[in-house]
């Protein structure tokens, strides 16, 4: 096929102009919850990011821990059939997105405390897992725990730049 007969690919933009639109967002969120005490605001940026940190890190060493035993575990899955095969899938997903939030958090963590957007987008983004996760798996104490930590974490966005 000629070059010249495909159409040609849209420029790459919007990245900016989109992570403006969620600024904008979060930034009407914020203004439209109630403020939040000054003094759990600044206890929050001070202490989250290592407990974003030290949680990473703690999920991250068991949750490989649990990997290798999933990997010795697996060949007597099959002995338990289709229920068995659908149990091992489902422990595989559960550690590969338990890994990626760790990492998650870990990252994030350490970005928020070099005061930095991108850290405080990342962790965001892990709440917004957690928010999922609490929803669908009908954690309802969970779910009102992280939607605490979300409001928190939405009031505190004007201070990292």
């Amino acid at each position: 096929m000629d070059d010249l007969s495909r159409p040609a690919a849209a420029p790459v933009s919007g990245a900016p102009g989109a992570m403006n639109q969620w600024d904008a967002y979060v930034e009407r969120l914020r203004v439209q919850l109630p403020a939040a005490p000054p003094n759990l605001l600044n206890g929050y940026v001070r202490w989250a990011p290592w407990i974003a940190i030290i949680f990473g890190i703690f999920g991250l060493l068991l949750l490989l821990v649990l990997a290798g035993i999933g990997a010795a575990l697996s060949p007597l899955l099959l002995l338990a059939g289709s229920e068995g095969v659908r149990s091992g899938g489902s422990l595989f997903m559960s550690i590969v997105f338990g890994l990626v939030l760790a990492i998650l958090d870990i990252a994030g963590g350490y970005l928020m405390l070099k005061m930095r957007v991108t850290g405080w987008w990342i962790v965001a983004a892990g709440l917004v897992v957690y928010l999922i996760q609490d929803l669908f798996g009908g954690n309802v104490l969970g779910l009102i725990i992280t939607l605490l930590v979300a409001y928190i974490h939405v009031q505190v966005r004007p201070r990292y730049s």
